[in-house]
Protein backbone atom coordinates (compact mmCIF):
# COMPACT_ATOMS: atom_id res chain seq x y z
CA UNK A 1 0.00 0.00 0.00
CA UNK A 2 1.48 3.15 -1.66
CA UNK A 3 2.52 6.04 1.54
CA UNK A 4 3.25 9.17 -0.75
CA UNK A 5 3.70 13.08 0.36
CA UNK A 6 0.71 14.48 -0.51
CA UNK A 7 -1.14 11.77 1.97
CA UNK A 8 1.42 13.10 4.65
CA UNK A 9 0.51 16.63 3.85
CA UNK A 10 -3.19 16.61 3.34
CA UNK A 11 -3.54 14.99 6.94
CA UNK A 12 -2.03 16.63 10.88
CA UNK A 13 1.01 17.36 11.01
CA UNK A 14 2.84 14.21 10.61
CA UNK A 15 6.51 12.59 9.92
CA UNK A 16 7.57 9.53 8.61
CA UNK A 17 9.92 6.52 10.04
CA UNK A 18 10.47 4.03 7.35
CA UNK A 19 13.17 0.83 7.81
CA UNK A 20 14.50 -0.58 4.32
CA UNK A 21 16.65 -3.45 3.66
CA UNK A 22 18.27 -2.57 0.25
CA UNK A 23 19.35 -5.96 -1.22
CA UNK A 24 23.19 -5.35 -1.72
CA UNK A 25 22.67 -1.63 -1.66
CA UNK A 26 21.66 -2.16 -5.58
CA UNK A 27 25.40 -2.06 -6.40
CA UNK A 28 26.19 -2.28 -9.88
CA UNK A 29 22.40 -2.34 -10.86
CA UNK A 30 21.48 1.40 -11.68
CA UNK A 31 18.37 1.10 -12.51
CA UNK A 32 16.87 -1.04 -9.03
CA UNK A 33 19.01 2.09 -6.70
CA UNK A 34 16.76 4.49 -8.93
CA UNK A 35 13.70 2.29 -8.34
CA UNK A 36 14.42 2.48 -4.60
CA UNK A 37 15.14 6.38 -4.48
CA UNK A 38 11.58 6.76 -6.41
CA UNK A 39 10.08 4.91 -3.57
CA UNK A 40 11.29 6.28 -0.98
CA UNK A 41 11.31 10.18 -2.15
CA UNK A 42 7.74 9.33 -2.73
CA UNK A 43 7.18 8.03 1.18
CA UNK A 44 9.22 11.12 1.87
CA UNK A 45 10.46 10.06 5.44
CA UNK A 46 11.57 12.36 8.39
CA UNK A 47 14.16 9.20 9.28
CA UNK A 48 15.01 6.68 6.94
CA UNK A 49 16.67 3.50 8.60
CA UNK A 50 18.64 1.35 6.23
CA UNK A 51 20.59 -1.80 5.93
CA UNK A 52 22.75 -3.37 4.11
CA UNK A 53 24.58 -0.26 2.70
CA UNK A 54 27.09 -1.96 1.12
CA UNK A 55 30.32 -0.13 -0.47
CA UNK A 56 28.60 3.06 0.98
CA UNK A 57 31.57 3.99 1.60
CA UNK A 58 33.64 3.41 -1.02
CA UNK A 59 35.34 5.34 -4.08
CA UNK A 60 35.34 8.49 -1.33
CA UNK A 61 31.64 7.52 -0.71
CA UNK A 62 30.22 7.70 -3.63
CA UNK A 63 27.41 5.52 -3.03
CA UNK A 64 26.33 7.26 -0.10
CA UNK A 65 26.13 10.89 -1.73
CA UNK A 66 24.63 9.45 -4.38
CA UNK A 67 21.49 8.18 -1.98
CA UNK A 68 22.07 11.92 -0.13
CA UNK A 69 21.33 13.87 -3.26
CA UNK A 70 18.86 11.94 -5.05
CA UNK A 71 16.70 11.47 -1.42
CA UNK A 72 17.06 14.96 -0.46
CA UNK A 73 18.28 13.67 3.22
CA UNK A 74 22.00 13.85 5.40
CA UNK A 75 23.01 10.03 5.74
CA UNK A 76 25.31 8.34 8.21
CA UNK A 77 27.18 5.11 7.91
CA UNK A 78 27.44 2.84 10.81
CA UNK A 79 31.08 1.36 11.74
CA UNK A 80 32.72 -1.54 9.62
CA UNK A 81 33.93 -4.75 11.57
CA UNK A 82 36.27 -6.69 10.32
CA UNK A 83 35.37 -7.69 7.02
CA UNK A 84 31.51 -7.36 7.03
CA UNK A 85 30.15 -6.01 4.04
CA UNK A 86 27.20 -5.07 4.61
CA UNK A 87 26.71 -1.67 6.86
CA UNK A 88 23.90 -0.16 8.17
CA UNK A 89 22.66 3.96 7.77
CA UNK A 90 20.15 6.49 9.13
CA UNK A 91 19.07 8.69 6.17
CA UNK A 92 17.43 12.13 8.37
CA UNK A 93 15.48 14.90 7.01
CA UNK A 94 17.28 18.33 8.45
CA UNK A 95 14.75 20.38 7.72
CA UNK A 96 13.07 18.72 10.95
CA UNK A 97 15.95 16.89 12.80
CA UNK A 98 19.29 17.75 13.68
CA UNK A 99 21.78 15.38 14.74
CA UNK A 100 23.55 15.97 18.11
CA UNK A 101 25.86 13.09 18.91
CA UNK A 102 26.71 9.31 17.14
CA UNK A 103 27.03 6.24 19.20
CA UNK A 104 29.94 3.59 17.29
CA UNK A 105 29.24 0.33 18.90
CA UNK A 106 30.74 -2.64 17.68
CA UNK A 107 30.49 -4.82 21.01
CA UNK A 108 29.24 -8.43 20.10
CA UNK A 109 27.29 -6.78 16.52
CA UNK A 110 28.42 -8.88 13.27
CA UNK A 111 26.93 -5.80 11.31
CA UNK A 112 27.08 -2.92 14.00
CA UNK A 113 24.24 -0.79 14.13
CA UNK A 114 24.03 3.27 13.00
CA UNK A 115 22.46 4.71 15.83
CA UNK A 116 22.12 8.10 16.53
CA UNK A 117 20.81 11.07 18.95
CA UNK A 118 18.63 13.59 17.20
CA UNK A 119 15.99 16.19 18.03
CA UNK A 120 13.15 17.22 16.29
CA UNK A 121 12.04 20.56 15.35
CA UNK A 122 13.23 23.34 18.17
CA UNK A 123 12.36 20.47 20.77
CA UNK A 124 15.77 21.07 23.09
CA UNK A 125 14.74 17.57 24.59
CA UNK A 126 16.78 14.51 22.18
CA UNK A 127 15.89 10.69 21.29
CA UNK A 128 17.74 8.39 19.87
CA UNK A 129 17.34 6.76 16.45
CA UNK A 130 18.87 3.30 15.81
CA UNK A 131 19.31 0.69 12.53
CA UNK A 132 19.60 -2.43 12.99
CA UNK A 133 20.83 -5.84 10.96
CA UNK A 134 20.78 -8.89 12.84
CA UNK A 135 23.18 -11.49 12.95
CA UNK A 136 21.60 -13.75 10.09
CA UNK A 137 23.00 -17.05 11.13
CA UNK A 138 23.51 -17.18 15.02
CA UNK A 139 20.70 -17.24 17.40
CA UNK A 140 22.73 -17.12 20.40
CA UNK A 141 24.43 -14.00 18.64
CA UNK A 142 21.05 -12.53 17.91
CA UNK A 143 20.19 -12.72 21.53
CA UNK A 144 23.59 -11.02 22.38
CA UNK A 145 22.67 -7.99 19.86
CA UNK A 146 18.90 -7.57 21.33
CA UNK A 147 20.73 -7.52 24.52
CA UNK A 148 23.10 -5.06 23.78
CA UNK A 149 20.64 -2.95 22.11
CA UNK A 150 18.61 -2.61 25.14
CA UNK A 151 21.48 -0.20 26.36
CA UNK A 152 19.82 2.12 24.28
CA UNK A 153 16.56 2.53 26.55
CA UNK A 154 18.11 3.16 29.47
CA UNK A 155 20.21 6.79 28.52
CA UNK A 156 19.68 9.54 30.03
CA UNK A 157 20.38 13.33 29.79
CA UNK A 158 20.96 16.40 32.20
CA UNK A 159 17.88 18.32 32.88
CA UNK A 160 19.42 22.12 31.93
CA UNK A 161 18.11 24.60 34.74
CA UNK A 162 16.46 21.51 36.98
CA UNK A 163 16.49 22.60 40.92
CA UNK A 164 19.46 22.32 42.97
CA UNK A 165 17.70 19.42 44.77
CA UNK A 166 16.94 17.67 42.03
CA UNK A 167 20.29 17.88 40.20
CA UNK A 168 21.92 16.50 43.69
CA UNK A 169 19.24 13.76 43.85
CA UNK A 170 18.46 12.77 40.21
CA UNK A 171 20.42 14.87 37.82
CA UNK A 172 19.17 13.53 34.67
CA UNK A 173 16.25 12.48 33.35
CA UNK A 174 15.52 9.40 30.79
CA UNK A 175 16.15 9.90 26.75
CA UNK A 176 13.52 7.72 24.71
CA UNK A 177 14.61 5.80 21.65
CA UNK A 178 12.70 4.47 18.42
CA UNK A 179 14.45 2.03 15.94
CA UNK A 180 15.33 -1.86 14.31
CA UNK A 181 15.51 -3.30 11.17
CA UNK A 182 15.93 -6.67 9.90
CA UNK A 183 15.87 -9.14 13.01
CA UNK A 184 16.54 -12.48 11.19
CA UNK A 185 14.23 -13.49 13.63
CA UNK A 186 10.20 -13.85 14.44
CA UNK A 187 7.73 -11.81 16.71
CA UNK A 188 6.59 -13.89 19.53
CA UNK A 189 4.13 -16.47 18.66
CA UNK A 190 0.63 -16.27 19.59
CA UNK A 191 1.02 -12.07 19.25
CA UNK A 192 0.36 -11.40 15.35
CA UNK A 193 -1.74 -13.02 13.03
CA UNK A 194 1.39 -14.23 10.92
CA UNK A 195 2.11 -18.17 10.80
CA UNK A 196 5.48 -18.93 11.92
CA UNK A 197 7.25 -21.61 10.11
CA UNK A 198 6.29 -25.30 10.69
CA UNK A 199 9.92 -26.33 11.05
CA UNK A 200 8.74 -29.98 10.24
CA UNK A 201 8.04 -29.48 6.86
CA UNK A 202 11.43 -27.22 5.91
CA UNK A 203 13.87 -28.91 4.17
CA UNK A 204 16.86 -26.11 4.35
CA UNK A 205 18.88 -27.50 7.46
CA UNK A 206 20.92 -24.01 7.42
CA UNK A 207 18.12 -22.35 7.30
CA UNK A 208 16.81 -24.60 10.30
CA UNK A 209 20.11 -24.32 12.36
CA UNK A 210 20.11 -20.34 11.51
CA UNK A 211 16.71 -19.51 12.67
CA UNK A 212 15.51 -21.78 14.93
CA UNK A 213 15.89 -23.20 18.60
CA UNK A 214 15.00 -25.60 21.13
CA UNK A 215 12.78 -24.85 23.54
CA UNK A 216 12.89 -26.53 27.22
CA UNK A 217 11.00 -29.78 25.83
CA UNK A 218 13.54 -30.19 23.28
CA UNK A 219 11.12 -29.39 20.67
CA UNK A 220 12.06 -26.88 17.86
CA UNK A 221 10.59 -23.71 17.64
CA UNK A 222 11.12 -19.72 15.14
CA UNK A 223 13.90 -18.15 17.22
CA UNK A 224 11.72 -15.00 18.74
CA UNK A 225 14.40 -14.48 21.69
CA UNK A 226 15.42 -10.76 20.38
CA UNK A 227 11.87 -9.62 20.46
CA UNK A 228 11.38 -11.00 23.53
CA UNK A 229 14.24 -9.33 25.27
CA UNK A 230 13.60 -6.56 24.07
CA UNK A 231 10.09 -5.97 25.11
CA UNK A 232 11.04 -6.99 28.46
CA UNK A 233 13.64 -4.32 28.64
CA UNK A 234 10.36 -1.99 28.17
CA UNK A 235 10.89 -1.55 24.36
CA UNK A 236 7.69 -2.31 22.31
CA UNK A 237 6.90 -3.75 18.51
CA UNK A 238 4.98 -0.60 17.01
CA UNK A 239 2.71 -2.08 14.49
CA UNK A 240 2.46 -4.90 17.51
CA UNK A 241 1.25 -1.59 19.55
CA UNK A 242 -1.02 -0.08 16.19
CA UNK A 243 -3.22 -2.94 15.97
CA UNK A 244 -3.55 -3.59 19.63
CA UNK A 245 -4.66 0.12 20.29
CA UNK A 246 -6.37 0.80 16.53
CA UNK A 247 -8.13 -2.80 15.90
CA UNK A 248 -8.99 -4.85 12.86
CA UNK A 249 -8.48 -1.88 10.45
CA UNK A 250 -4.83 -1.47 11.06
CA UNK A 251 -4.00 -5.24 10.82
CA UNK A 252 -1.90 -4.54 7.79
CA UNK A 253 0.72 -3.03 10.06
CA UNK A 254 1.53 -6.78 10.89
CA UNK A 255 1.78 -7.80 7.19
CA UNK A 256 5.05 -9.97 6.65
CA UNK A 257 8.10 -8.33 5.09
CA UNK A 258 10.15 -10.73 3.83
CA UNK A 259 10.66 -14.71 2.96
CA UNK A 260 10.65 -17.59 0.65
CA UNK A 261 8.20 -20.83 0.78
CA UNK A 262 10.90 -23.01 0.95
CA UNK A 263 12.27 -21.51 4.18
CA UNK A 264 8.66 -21.48 6.20
CA UNK A 265 7.09 -18.34 3.55
CA UNK A 266 7.17 -14.97 4.36
CA UNK A 267 7.71 -13.37 7.78
CA UNK A 268 7.40 -10.00 10.01
CA UNK A 269 11.56 -10.21 10.14
CA UNK A 270 11.81 -6.57 9.99
CA UNK A 271 10.32 -4.71 12.65
CA UNK A 272 10.61 -1.11 14.82
CA UNK A 273 10.89 -0.90 18.15
CA UNK A 274 9.92 2.35 21.01
CA UNK A 275 10.33 3.11 24.14
CA UNK A 276 6.65 2.51 25.29
CA UNK A 277 6.30 6.40 26.66
CA UNK A 278 6.59 6.80 22.63
CA UNK A 279 3.76 4.63 21.43
CA UNK A 280 1.09 7.02 22.21
CA UNK A 281 2.38 9.40 19.09
CA UNK A 282 2.58 6.02 16.67
CA UNK A 283 -0.58 6.41 14.81
CA UNK A 284 0.09 3.84 11.87
CA UNK A 285 2.66 1.22 10.32
CA UNK A 286 2.09 0.10 6.74
CA UNK A 287 4.09 -2.72 5.08
CA UNK A 288 4.83 -1.39 0.88
CA UNK A 289 5.74 -4.12 -1.25
CA UNK A 290 8.58 -3.60 -3.44
CA UNK A 291 10.38 -5.32 -6.28
CA UNK A 292 13.50 -3.53 -5.53
CA UNK A 293 14.65 -5.98 -2.74
CA UNK A 294 14.46 -9.09 -1.13
CA UNK A 295 12.62 -7.34 1.73
CA UNK A 296 9.42 -4.67 1.84
CA UNK A 297 9.20 -1.22 3.26
CA UNK A 298 8.25 -0.42 6.62
CA UNK A 299 6.25 2.48 6.97
CA UNK A 300 5.82 3.85 10.60
CA UNK A 301 3.30 7.50 10.74
CA UNK A 302 4.54 9.69 14.13
CA UNK A 303 2.47 12.23 15.22
CA UNK A 304 4.77 15.22 15.60
CA UNK A 305 3.40 17.29 18.19
CA UNK A 306 2.63 14.47 20.48
CA UNK A 307 5.94 12.89 20.27
CA UNK A 308 7.28 16.69 21.13
CA UNK A 309 4.92 16.64 23.94
CA UNK A 310 6.56 13.29 25.15
CA UNK A 311 10.06 14.01 24.71
CA UNK A 312 9.32 17.64 26.69
CA UNK A 313 7.27 16.12 29.72
CA UNK A 314 9.87 14.31 31.08
CA UNK A 315 11.95 17.46 31.21
CA UNK A 316 9.12 19.08 32.52
CA UNK A 317 9.01 16.44 35.27
CA UNK A 318 12.73 17.14 36.12
CA UNK A 319 11.84 20.75 36.07
CA UNK A 320 9.24 20.35 38.82
CA UNK A 321 10.93 18.21 41.55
Amino acid sequence: MPVTRAAEDSGSDTFHIVSSNFEGNGVGDPGRRRAMHTTITDIGPGILLRQECDKALANNGKLLYEDEDALGLRGWIGPKKGKTKQLTGIFVDQSRFRCVGEWRDKTVWNQPPTTLSLKIDDCAVPFIASSVHANYSSPARRRLEAERWTTLNDKAATVPGASRAYDRDRRKTPVYMIGGGDWNSYPEPGLDHVQLPDWNEIDDEQHIAHRSVLDAHGRRIADSYPDQILRTAGLEDIARHVVHTNGAAHRQALAPTCGVDRQGGRQRVDRIYASKPLLPAITDVKVIDVDWSDHDVLVATVNTQEFIQILNRTWQLALAA
